[in-house]
């Protein structure tokens, strides 16, 4: 008889973090649906629940969630990208030194709201929870991981950024 846990751990992480299909988009001012892509705007890779800027080579912190996943706290600060406080899709994914993808759930499209940041950029409201897949426990402390995200706006603008940091469990 097949263990339900892997599926009971994955449809915990999907309600926690509030992760959205890709089936579940419909609608013309859903920023999840493909569209020809608009030139302009920037995203900038931060952490936590309060933007906070990154660069690469970075030891970052990682959280124990409820759930038992270590997982990274990602935000990001957005400029020149669709007009207003609305809602833009966040696509996140974690790859390790390897190239192979280290993130407990699948790259899929979620809304996120996000607000003023009061310099004319906006941000997540909370951070988007990145949970690394339980197989990678042993080998986390030290490890680097490119953090890549990837931003969209109804209207179609598309901005990425990515950083390399090196993890470490809390002391």
């Amino acid at each position: 008889m097949m263990s339900r846990r892997p599926l009971v751990l994955a449809c915990m992480v999907m309600a926690a973090t509030g992760c959205v299909s890709d089936d579940d988009a419909g609608d013309a001012d859903d920023p999840c649906i493909e569209r020809p892509v608009i030139a302009g705007g920037s995203v900038e890779l931060g952490l936590d629940d309060q933007f906070t800027p990154v660069v690469d080579g970075q030891e970052v912190e990682l959280v124990l969630g409820a759930q038992g996943f270590w997982m990274f706290v990602i935000n990001a600060r957005v400029h020149d990208m669709g007009p207003g406080l609305d809602t833009k899709a966040v696509l996140v994914d974690a790859v390790d030194s390897s190239g192979a993808i280290a993130t407990a759930l699948a790259k899929a499209c979620r809304q996120r709201p996000f607000q003023d940041a009061g310099d004319g950029s906006l941000e997540l409201t909370t951070g988007f929870l990145t949970p690394l897949h339980p197989s990678r426990t042993p080998t986390l402390d030290g490890a680097a991981f490119t953090i890549r995200l990837e931003i969209r706006d109804a209207e179609g603008h598309r901005a990425t950024d990515q950083r390399t940091l090196i993890a470490r469990k809390p002391r």
